[in-house]
């Protein structure tokens, strides 16, 4: 005798319920004097959920001449958990920074005077790269639900170009952001 609680804890890539998808959950208990009893549950619902972590912390794109076109970077790693659909973004601040000078971003193609660009791709080449902007942008949305350990991207790539002046020589920082979001 007595009230016994069920908790169910879900693991991290317990799946997202998918359009009329849900989840049922029911506990059975045996007695050796009275038999089973069950309890359910049903149409429950699982929310996405999304983890991103190991970004590689640095970047670094050395010695770079104005005017210069698409200089790459070595490749960075991000590692991915997720239930369900997700896509993978990218993002970067408006303005570089070099102690009392600024570099600004660009959204054209070409930068301008005292400007710079830059790409990102998922994968060791330019075709298909995307243009980093101050917002988020997708990098890949083709992804699907991973394993509990998750999935490591260690194949993305920087490219960056600058314009042809108005950008004093010196080492200009920046943050570029990774994230994980629902599709």
């Amino acid at each position: 005798t007595g009230t016994f609680v069920f908790h169910f804890v879900p693991g991290k890539v317990a799946t997202e319920n998918a359009g009329s998808a849900d989840w049922d959950i029911t506990a059975v208990a045996t007695d050796a004097a009275s038999g089973t009893d069950d309890e359910s549950l049903t149409g429950l619902d699982m929310n996405w959920y999304g983890e991103i972590s190991g970004v590689t912390a640095n970047v670094n794109f050395g010695s770079v001449s104005l005017g210069a076109q698409q200089i790459s970077t070595t490749e960075l790693s991000a590692k991915y958990i997720s239930n369900g659909d997700y896509s993978e973004q990218a993002r970067t601040v408006a303005q570089w920074a070099n102690g009392g000078y600024n570099a600004n971003l660009e959204t054209l193609t070409t930068p301008g005077d005292g400007e710079f660009t830059l790409w990102v791709n998922d994968e060791a080449d330019t075709a298909g790269e995307f243009q980093l902007t101050a917002s988020y942008i997708d990098i890949d949305n083709n992804e699907v639900i991973t394993t509990e350990d998750g999935v490591t991207n260690a194949n993305i790539h920087l490219w960056l170009t600058l314009g042809a002046s108005g950008i004093v020589s010196g080492t200009y920082t920046g943050n570029i952001y990774f994230a994980i979001s629902n599709r």
